[in-house]
């Protein structure tokens, strides 16, 4: 009896490991399929958003991640149209408020703007990568895409998780909606990531709000700004894209 039990111990747990092996190549030839099928017109066009978010950070910049707005986080929204439409910032300690991270406060803004039901055909540029919470109405909500410009290796893989069938291991099928999560084509993720990782190294917490409260993060992101205001479209077809996302830019008041 007891080797019989043994054997079905080891039966599931192979099932469960090829279930994952099997998962995890999928999800690889996922991404291989979208990372071939993307055009550079829209590669560019993520790095332009991507970079204009973190300029919008930049400008509303918290020296401090617990004494001031929020934390040093915020998102563009682009509709099916590919046109920026709305941003946000956190807000999660001047109004004593967890729900308010800029994800969350642009979605439920625009929506409740615009009338609609749903952000079917959207695309989100968040400065770091969605939490759960985020992740949840992203879904919900129909977004299309999420284009993030720094991993969060605490809160992470949020919409990926969503995504998982473990129903092979006595679990559950991936939600009925998907969102793609994907990281930013530009180079400002890799040198937040970089820093991060030294932050660490340097004995600090592996807490991420409060590295983006540091110079390190702010320097990086002055480099975003500047990358941004003195971009070059090698497409033609982003010309105006880049236009619009400057003038965007600069319409948003000198504070908030």
């Amino acid at each position: 009896m007891k080797i019989l039990y043994l054997l079905l111990i080891i039966v599931t747990f192979v099932n469960c490991t090829n279930q994952g092996d099997n998962q995890s190549n999928e999800m690889n030839e996922e991404k291989t399929n979208l990372d071939t099928i993307k055009s550079p017109v829209q590669t560019e066009l993520d790095e332009i958003y991507s970079l204009l978010s973190y300029s919008i950070v930049y400008k509303y910049w918290q020296e401090d991640d617990r004494n001031g707005r929020g934390y040093n986080v915020g998102v563009v929204l682009v509709d099916v149209n590919k046109d920026v439409v709305d941003w946000d910032i956190n807000f999660v300690n001047v109004m004593e408020n967890s729900t308010q991270h800029g994800e969350m406060r642009v979605m439920s803004r625009h929506l409740n703007k615009e009338g609609l039901y749903s952000l079917k055909g959207y695309t989100t540029y968040p400065t770091l990568e969605p939490c759960a919470m985020c992740a949840g109405m992203m879904t919900m909500t129909s977004v299309e895409r999420t284009v993030n410009g720094q991993a969060d290796y605490y809160f992470s893989k949020a919409l990926e998780r969503l995504s998982i069938d473990t129903r092979e291991c006595g679990g559950y099928p991936p939600y009925p909606r998907t969102v793609i999560s994907e990281v930013t084509p530009s180079s400002i993720a890799k040198q937040l990531d970089d820093a991060y990782q030294d932050y660490i190294k340097s004995g600090n917490k592996a807490i991420i709000t409060k590295f983006l409260s540091t110079d390190m993060a702010k320097d990086i992101y002055k480099s975003a700004l500047d990358m941004f205001l003195n971009y070059q479209c090698k497409n033609q077809e982003n010309i105006k894209k880049l236009e619009y996302a400057h003038q965007f830019y600069n319409s948003l008041p000198n504070s908030i």
